[in-house]
């Protein structure tokens, strides 16, 4: 099983929104986190940093982007397309688009967070300088990204890290 077929996989049997949690880490260079969370009542942010803390990943609190779901999308695919370091294909675009849409979904209205500017376009501001993305980091991973919803019921991320 690759790493993209292991991530459809627990994106689909995470589903059932019974589960207390389920977690998954794909790779080692590569690696994928998917977790699902019960949402306790707190503000959107804090139950963004309770997934975090829960992942043993920093929490970025203030740091925490809202963006709405057409650029989650965007992030998603990114994220999970092209690695993070050299934006090398790291599995096809439709299979990126397939799990990006898969996992939001799962949500009615989520308030979506990020930790920086992935899923904007690049640009040029010279011929030989591009601007990439920038991120406050909420792993040691060199680069670190991804997405978390916060639904009425549940919260669930999508966390890609990647090293140079």
């Amino acid at each position: 099983m690759n790493d993209a077929q292991r991530l459809a996989f627990e994106i689909a049997s995470a589903r059932d929104p019974r589960a207390e949690c389920a977690r998954v880490t794909i790779g080692t260079q590569f690696v994928a986190t998917v977790a699902f969370l019960r949402r306790r009542n707190e503000e959107i942010e804090a139950s963004a940093d309770a997934m975090a803390r829960w992942l043993g990943f920093r929490e970025p609190g203030i740091d925490w982007h809202r963006i709405d779901t057409k650029r989650a999308r965007r992030v998603l695919v990114r994220v999970l397309h092209q690695d993070l370091a050299y934006d090398s294909d790291r599995m096809p675009l439709h299979e990126a688009e397939r799990l990006a849409e898969a996992f939001l979904s799962m949500f009615q209205d989520p308030v979506v967070l990020t930790n920086g500017s992935w899923g904007m376009p690049v640009t040029q501001t010279s011929e030989r300088v591009r601007t990439g993305p920038s991120w406050f980091p909420i792993t040691d991973s060199t680069f670190d990204g991804g997405i978390v919803c916060v639904g009425r019921e549940r919260v669930g991320i999508v966390w890609v890290q990647d090293e140079d």
